[in-house]
C-alpha cells in the first residue's frame, strides 16, 4: 500500500512492569520490546481491548507520541506576499494529564496538558510541569540506577513534602515518650479536631483514641508487650487504628505488604510469640509501657519500643 489517508490514530493501554531492583535501561528496553510485540494488534480500538480485558478504565494518564513526517521546510517555502508570523496548536484532553511528544527538527518537544479542576489538589499547571521535567532529568541522568533509588523529585519540592510530613516540631518529655500517652492527650485535648483523612471519612482524634481504645481491649487477652503482630490492610483509617492500638498495648508491628505472596505472608501471620513468663512479664497498661520487664534490654522488649515511640514523636 503506497497511500493511504488517514491520521491512524489509537489510543490502547500499555501496562509497565517495575520492579524495584531494575535498571532504568532495563525497565525501558523491557517496555519497548513488549510493545513492539503488540505493534500487530495496535489496529484494536481502545472499546475492543476493553471489551476483550473485561473491563473499562484501564488507564487515566494518555501519552501521546505524534510520529508522522512532517516536513518543517514547506512552511518556509510560501508564494510572494504570503507571510507566516506564528503558529500555535490549541488542543485538550478528557484525560486528567496527557502528555504530547513531538519530534519536531532533530528535537524533541514535549506538551502537557491536564483536564481543568482534575489535578488542582497537585498545584497549579506550571507545578505539573516542573514535576514531569524533574522526572524527566531524573529518568536520564543514569540509566544504570535501579528504580528503587530514584529520586523523581527535584530538592526544592522534595524538601517541602519532607517538611509537610513531619509537620511542625513539638518538644516531647522523656517521661512522656509514649506514643499512646501523647496521643491520649491531645485527644482529651481536642477531641473534635480532624485527625486523619482517606478521601471518604473524617476521623476526630476523639473518635480515634476510641476506636483504637477499643480494639486494644478486644486484643489484650492475646497481645503483650513486645508481642509481635502482623498487620495486612490496605491504606485506609483502619491502619492508623490498627497501629495506634498495637502501641497502646506495647506490641510490636510488622506491616505486611498486600502484594506479598500467601507463601510469604504466613509465617508473619501466624507467629505469636510472647515474652517469657514472670514477675514482670505480664500484660503492659494501654495506656503505657511498663518501666520494668523481663523483656527490657534485649532486641524488641519495652526500651527498644520506647525508643521508636520517641522517635516517632519528635
Amino acid at each position: 500500500m503506497e497511500h493511504l489517508p488517514g491520521l491512524l490514530l489509537n489510543t490502547v493501554p500499555a501496562r509497565v512492569r517495575l520492579d524495584p531492583a531494575r535498571t532504568v535501561k532495563e525497565v525501558a528496553e523491557d517496555n519497548h520490546a513488549r510493545r513492539a510485540e503488540l505493534l500487530d494488534h495496535h489496529h484494536l480500538g481502545l472499546t475492543a481491548v476493553e471489551e476483550a480485558a473485561g473491563t473499562t478504565g484501564l488507564f487515566d494518564t494518555s501519552v501521546v507520541f505524534e510520529n508522522y513526517p512532517l516536513d518543517e521546510a514547506v512552511f518556509t517555502r510560501l508564494p510572494d506576499g504570503v507571510e507566516v508570523t506564528g503558529t500555535e496548536i490549541h488542543d485538550g484532553t478528557h484525560y486528567p494529564l496527557s502528555l504530547v511528544v513531538l519530534p519536531r527538527s532533530g528535537r524533541v518537544e514535549c506538551r502537557l496538558y491536564s483536564r481543568p479542576g482534575a489535578l488542582d489538589h497537585y498545584g497549579t499547571p506550571a507545578d505539573l510541569a516542573a514535576l514531569c521535567t524533574a522526572a524527566f532529568h531524573a529518568l536520564l541522568a543514569d540509566e544504570g540506577r535501579p528504580l528503587a533509588r530514584l529520586q523523581l523529585l527535584a530538592a526544592p519540592a522534595r524538601k517541602a513534602v519532607l517538611a509537610a510530613g513531619r509537620g511542625p516540631a513539638s518538644p516531647v518529655r522523656e517521661d512522656t515518650s509514649h506514643l499512646a500517652q501523647v496521643f491520649e492527650a491531645r485527644a482529651a485535648a481536642h477531641p473534635d479536631r480532624p485527625a486523619l483523612s482517606d478521601g471518604t471519612r473524617t476521623l476526630t482524634y476523639g473518635a480515634l483514641e476510641a476506636r483504637a481504645n477499643q480494639l486494644a481491649h478486644h486484643l489484650a487477652d492475646r497481645v503483650h508487650v513486645g508481642t509481635p503482630v502482623a498487620v495486612a490492610l490496605d491504606r485506609s483509617a483502619e491502619v492508623a487504628v490498627c497501629y495506634l492500638a498495637l502501641a497502646k498495648l506495647g506490641a510490636l508491628c510488622v506491616p505486611l505488604h498486600s502484594g506479598l505472596p500467601r507463601a510469604a505472608a504466613h509465617p508473619a501471620r501466624t507467629d505469636r510469640r510472647r515474652p517469657p513468663a514472670g514477675p514482670a512479664a505480664g500484660r503492659g497498661d494501654p495506656r503505657g509501657l511498663p518501666r520494668r520487664s523481663s523483656g527490657a534490654g534485649r532486641p524488641g522488649g519495652p526500651r527498644r519500643l520506647r525508643g521508636v515511640h520517641l522517635r516517632l514523636l519528635r
